[in-house]
């Protein structure tokens, strides 16, 4: 055995150097979990602008920087960035986007490699549209459901709390004129 045999690997427990290794026992995606993916809106738009440029038989890197650089959100256009330098040396779409910090979900980034591998990107781009869209929908009508209650158990926790301070004074008032 030499020296380099008992070299610990960067991110091991005994080596010191945890930046790039996941916790043990911990799958990919959880490790992705901990960064804030692009909310289902901002994946829709950029699908279904992607989906109309690939129509138009623009190349991949070049869609993406059009995209990038008309995104509104600063994450999604950083993160397009990041794609579009990637995909232009080379890298596969998917990879590209997995290595975006957990961004984009994996969902979006398997319907994206079977769009590729039927070499019909348009349709699955389609799709994703539709998914997306659909999820963004969902959560609105959560919070505009959720939202009414949840001012209403804040004013009655507000009302008790007020009720509470207003009348122990003169509870206390009243025990001790006894």
């Amino acid at each position: 055995m030499g020296a380099s045999d008992d070299a610990e690997p960067p991110g091991s427990a005994t080596s010191g150097d945890f930046r790039d290794a996941p916790p043990a026992g911990a799958a990919p995606s959880v490790v992705a979990a901990t960064v804030r993916a692009l909310a289902p809106a901002d994946l829709a738009v950029f699908a279904e602008m992607l989906a109309g440029l690939v129509r138009a038989r623009i190349p991949l890197p070049e869609a993406i920087r059009l995209i990038g650089e008309e995104a509104e959100n600063r994450r999604l256009r950083e993160s397009l960035e990041q794609v579009q330098r990637e995909v232009a040396s080379g890298a596969p779409l998917a990879d590209a986007l997995r290595r975006c910090e957990g961004r984009f979900p994996e969902l979006f980034i398997r319907l994206m490699e079977q769009g590729l591998a039927a070499n019909d990107l348009h349709a699955a781009l389609v799709e994703m549209v539709r998914e997306f869209r659909s999820q963004a929908r969902f959560r609105e009508q959560l919070w505009s459901q959720l939202l009414g209650p949840m001012v209403t158990a804040f004013f009655l926790a507000a009302l008790m709390l007020g009720l509470i301070v207003w009348n122990i004074p003169k509870a206390f008032n009243s025990l001790w004129d006894l």
